[in-house]
């Protein structure tokens, strides 16, 4: 299994999200 963190930033927000096998969303945050 690949895991693969990607994170975006603007000014007022911030995301952040877990992707496995480049196909399935294990986690998604957005603050």
């Amino acid at each position: 299994m690949t895991y693969i963190l990607g994170i975006e930033s603007s000014c007022d927000e911030t995301a952040a999200a877990v992707v496995v096998d480049g196909k399935t969303i294990a986690s998604n945050v957005v603050a």
